[in-house]
């Protein structure tokens, strides 16, 4: 792999023995000769929202054929569907980062914020 990589083997030796940190391009070298994610190749559990199903990619391509009228319209929908506890979900965890518009702030932004967590 030192080859591959670039390095010699001692440098590899040293990271593996925990002697030596590399550096982030040294780390993407490596995740690539692996053919794992940075993340995997240190160990970091995917987010919860890393993973989607297959029916959430198919509501973000469906959203994003909408103008920002129709955006607006779907959130201010699911926004009041999440809060109604016929429909709610009662085991779905919270996010860790609840998008929040400021007052008189397009629910535009926000439905950019969706689109940051499936960038499908």
């Amino acid at each position: 792999m030192a080859a591959t990589v670039g390095m010699s083997p001692n440098a590899i030796s040293g990271y593996e023995k925990d002697k030596r940190e590399p550096n982030i391009l040294t780390l993407v070298a490596i995740a690539k000769t692996l053919y794992v994610t940075g993340d995997a190749l240190l160990g970091i559990e995917p987010f919860e929202f890393a993973t989607a199903k297959n029916e959430e990619y198919t509501f973000v391509r469906t959203f994003r054929k909408l103008n920002d009228l129709g955006r607006d319209r779907v959130l201010e929908y699911i926004s009041i569907l999440a809060d109604t506890p016929k429909y709610a979900n009662p085991e779905e965890p919270q996010p860790m980062m609840k998008p929040s518009p400021k007052k008189n702030e397009p629910l535009y932004a926000v439905s950019q914020t969706i689109l940051t967590y499936f960038p499908y």
